[in-house]
């Protein structure tokens, strides 16, 4: 990956970002969903809203009883079609052209011509918000996002319109772990525990809600498309933690699986640190 390859209309030193080490851009079969879709939205609500509009007006003394009931009926999928194929394009619009290059000190997005620069210790969370079927109104909404916040409270949001978006959450993950890991290791070094959502991790145990799990009695934990799951060593399931109010998920199963280490070093920040 080159500079100009990147950027080409931009001017930039990517060295100072380190050496490239994945690339991501718009496309596969959801963004494409999005714009054939949105087109179809569009000229299907408004056809059938000038088709009703058509059959009020012409319809001579016009439609009596149930008519009026269709015609009613129609005008509202008209014009819900029409607001899911404006809803559709204007995301596809959103991200058009948006590129993403991961590097070993930060990474670089590429949007319209403009370049955002987040080096690795900018992030201050991570966060999947995967969605339920349930929760989802059309096939064109995102059904999965990467969440980003940095120390500066802005935002960055990517869903599936950005292809391969399960491997670019695996990366940012794995290159924000050690600083995240560090910025918790200094807050338990003060005697205080670290909330993780709902959940609070000490160095003496991991509380869910009013339940307590003391890390002697710490199993393992199962990480799922959209939760994830602390088991105790007997087997049984302590908690489930909704990944969409579990920033940095990440990092608590790295501090979990360090204090249920039960040969784990008696030093937890030199360890941690390293």
């Amino acid at each position: 990956m080159t500079q100009d390859e990147f950027a080409p209309d931009a001017t930039l030193d990517l060295a100072e970002f380190g050496e490239p080490e994945a690339y991501f851009r718009v496309g596969g079969y959801h963004y494409r969903m999005l714009q054939i879709g949105g087109i179809i939205g569009i000229v299907a609500g408004v056809g059938m809203l000038g088709l009703v509009v058509g059959l009020a007006l012409l319809g001579g003394r016009g439609p009596m009883g149930r008519a009026w009931s269709a015609l009613l009926h129609g005008a509202i999928f008209a014009l819900t079609a029409l607001a899911a194929g404006v809803a559709a394009l204007a995301r596809s619009r959103h991200y058009r052209g948006l590129q993403v290059l991961v590097c070993s000190r930060g990474l670089l997005c590429l949007r319209e011509e403009r370049i955002e620069q987040v080096p690795w210790p900018s992030i201050r969370s991570v966060q999947r918000v995967p969605k339920p079927s349930e929760s989802i109104s059309s096939s064109w909404e995102p059904r999965s996002q990467l969440v980003l916040e940095r120390v500066d409270d802005s935002k960055i949001v990517f869903d599936e319109t950005l292809h391969d978006l399960p491997r670019l959450r695996e990366l940012i993950e794995e290159h924000t772990l050690d600083h995240l890991l560090a910025l918790v290791l200094e807050t338990m070094r003060g005697g205080e525990s670290v909330a993780f959502g709902p959940a609070r991790v000490s160095e003496e145990s991991l509380v869910f809600e009013k339940a307590v799990l003391p890390w002697s009695r710490y199993g393992h934990a199962v990480v799922e498309s959209r939760q994830v799951t602390i088991y105790e060593a007997d087997g049984k399931s302590f908690c489930k933690l909704d990944t969409a109010t579990t920033p940095n998920s990440h990092v608590l199963l790295a501090l979990a699986e360090f204090f249920g280490d039960s040969d784990k070093p008696t030093s937890l920040s030199e360890d941690l640190s390293s």
